[in-house]
């Protein structure tokens, strides 16, 4: 009886949410929800198979909200076959049965990983660790496999294990989008010292920056932590400054055609890391389309020496239908790929962008990540030779994910990004310091030190 009032339970849940969808949609590709009549919700993965939610808890280690669901017909959901349930988010919450007083992180492709004492669980998932215990019902413990246990807490990292795992499809697969997240103090190898050449095809979060201090102590926690400065945004000198904290012989040097700038477009006037203006091409405002109006040039006539270019996009292609947006942005990044005057092929990192106020969550996810993962998938498939990277900085926002500088952080209230924290002052499209600080170091713990050192 309790069985069946739990299942009740859900399908009322589902029941409420499915009430807000009432459309039809085109065909449907691979990485969507759907629902039918029926008010289940499927995850129609990318092998033409449909996944079951065994429960809501198992959902909202997903996605914040049902907002992003599509209503397909009967007859079309008969089409797809169930492939089997889902399973948990890795790093997202800790599991258990009520009939085993053992507590299991979760590991890609649902496999658990007993945390054997408390003082691992607390070290990895914070004090209030206990909260973050869920109970997965015996019936459904069949959908998950034991892998090793964890003895140290080096064995298991919340925020690698999240990163590593963007969508349903990568728990379902063996490849990895994502490269782990390092150790937080310095660990350079023996080797030559390496300075990597970065050009940046971005907007105003990657133009402006402006700091007076360091973001980050030798140790990678974060230098003063009471300062949320208003003035001091922009993630590109952090990244710079946390992958050389990773590898002391890395270091980095921007290119472009102009000078950073201060909020507001200014006149640069930064005191760290250089009083020197560091050199961008990213265009404050532009779309993909508008900045290669702009831009193009620089690429097609290899106007630069890069190692590395970012196709940082998202905010200011808000507006933009995803068959376009994806066209071009796999435009920009075969020109970046063919772009520099010294690498015939550098690395390119497409990031999703970070959260701003201008939509909601799952709209935010959808227009600032999925496409463009969707995107970065298509032309790897269909180029494998170019070393294309795709870097989430959507994602860890929205699920809190603790890094080595913000071991417990808060960008989320009520499922929504609160911009009170992330945002400037009276501006939420852009970045405070924290925030800023926050999306570096994400951008430079994805990048693999063994590529970078191997340029």
């Amino acid at each position: 009886m309790k069985l069946f009032c739990r299942y009740s339970i859900l399908i009322l849940l589902f029941v409420f949410a499915a009430g807000f969808f009432s459309f039809s949609p085109p065909a449907i590709a691979g990485g969507r929800l759907i629902k039918a009549t029926n008010p289940s919700v499927y995850y129609l993965a990318s092998d033409g198979k449909r996944y079951v939610f065994p429960n809501e808890k198992t959902y909202r280690s997903w996605y914040a909200d049902f907002l992003s669901v599509q209503t397909v017909s009967d007859a079309d959901l008969a089409t797809y076959p169930i492939g089997g349930n889902v399973t948990y988010r890795p790093g997202t919450r800790l599991v258990k049965i009520t009939t085993d007083p053992k507590v299991y992180a979760v590991s890609r492709g649902g496999t658990l990983r007993w945390v054997t004492t408390e003082a691992i669980a607390r070290t990895l998932f914070g004090s209030d660790w206990a909260y973050r215990v869920d109970d997965v019902p015996d019936a459904f413990f069949v959908n998950y496999r034991v892998g090793d246990a964890i003895t140290a807490s080096s064995q298991y990292v919340p925020t690698t294990e999240y990163q590593n795992t963007v969508t349903i499809d990568d728990d379902h697969s063996t490849a990895v989008v994502i490269v782990p997240t390092p150790t937080p103090t310095p660990t350079a190898p023996a080797g030559q010292a390496k300075t990597i050449r970065v050009y940046v095809a971005g907007g105003s979060i990657e133009r402006r920056n402006r700091y007076t201090e360091a973001p980050f102590l030798a140790t990678g926690r974060l230098n003063d932590p009471t300062n949320n400065d208003d003035d001091q945004y922009g993630w590109m000198v952090p990244m710079s400054d946390r992958l050389h904290l990773r590898d002391a012989n890395l270091t980095m040097s921007f290119v472009g055609a102009s000078g950073w700038a201060n909020a507001e477009d200014e006149p640069y006037s930064g005191t760290y890391p250089s009083a020197t203006v560091g050199r961008t091409s990213a265009i404050s405002g532009t779309s993909i389309e508008s900045w290669l109006d702009q831009r193009r040039g620089e690429l097609q006539n290899k106007a630069f020496c890069y190692d590395v270019a970012f196709a940082s996009r998202g905010g200011n292609d808000m507006d933009v239908d995803d068959t376009t947006y994806q066209t071009q942005l796999k435009e920009l990044i075969q020109l970046l790929a063919r772009g520099s005057s010294c690498r015939t092929n550098p690395i390119v990192y497409v990031t999703g962008h970070m959260p701003d106020s201008q939509a909601s969550v799952s709209i935010e996810r959808h227009r600032f990540m999925e496409r463009a993962l969707d995107a970065v998938t298509q032309l790897q498939a269909e180029q494998p030779s170019l070393r294309v990277r795709f870097i989430d900085l959507f994602s860890p926002f929205i699920a809190n994910q603790p890094t080595t500088a913000f071991p417990s952080p808060r960008w989320t209230s009520g499922g929504q990004q609160d911009m009170s924290v992330i945002g400037r002052i009276g501006d939420g499209l852009h970045p405070r310091r924290f925030a800023s600080i926050y999306a570096g170091e994400l951008a430079a713990d994805a990048m693999s030190l063994s590529e970078l050192s191997g340029m």
